[in-house]
């Protein structure tokens, strides 16, 4: 009897042996492919990544404090070349052009106007005129103060603009008023900067 007690625990640590085995092994269901992660016919492969940037997809957060701000910077400034250029009215040039050499765009960021005109005269508005993409445009900016000082009147403008003028062409700026000699004394001025174009 001693003999088969221990046969009877032989047989059930076997059993429980394989259990556990056969428990924590991997195995296929019943529609699982056979080369499928895990299965018996998956080949291993090398993972490694050396020197390659990963696709990155998903929402990134980055955690900013006014003791660890975040710096941001424009690369493409470093390639710009500052413009401004001062017409003098009464105009010796009409209407005054700004050439753009070739190689390098115009982006002009401010335009303003300060004259005085007699009284029988108001200044309408400045006007910029482009080419941008081969298409030739007319860009208004109204005059915002009128005002008379001494007999005359004043008027002023200045305002923030984003305008463009292609390579090799010119820009012309110019002003317009109504009312006849109007004998007008004042100032232009185009602000913002060249950058190389292909």
């Amino acid at each position: 009897m001693f003999k088969h007690k221990q046969s009877l625990f032989g047989f059930a640590g076997v059993a429980l042996l394989l259990g556990a085995i056969a428990l924590v092994t991997p195995r296929l269901t019943s529609g699982q492919k056979p080369d499928a992660p895990g299965g018996p016919n998956k080949h291993v492969q090398n993972v490694n990544v050396v020197n390659t940037p990963l696709p990155v997809t998903g929402t990134v957060a980055v955690q900013t404090s006014s003791d660890n701000p975040l710096l941001v910077r424009d690369v493409d400034t470093s390639s710009r070349q500052p413009f401004q250029q001062y017409i003098s009215i009464p105009l010796t040039e009409v209407p005054p052009a700004i050439h753009v050499p070739v190689g390098k765009r115009l982006v002009l960021e401010y335009g303003s106007i300060d004259v005085t005109v007699e009284l029988n005269c108001r200044v309408a508005f400045m006007n910029i005129q482009t080419f941008a993409g081969g298409t030739l445009a007319q860009h208004i900016i109204p005059i915002s103060s009128h005002a008379t000082v001494e007999a005359r009147n004043v008027e002023l403008a200045g305002q923030q603009i984003k305008l463009y003028a292609d390579s090799g062409t010119d820009a012309t700026v110019n002003f317009a008023f109504r009312g006849g000699n109007c004998n007008p004394i004042g100032s232009m001025a185009v602000s913002g900067y060249f950058e190389n174009v292909p």
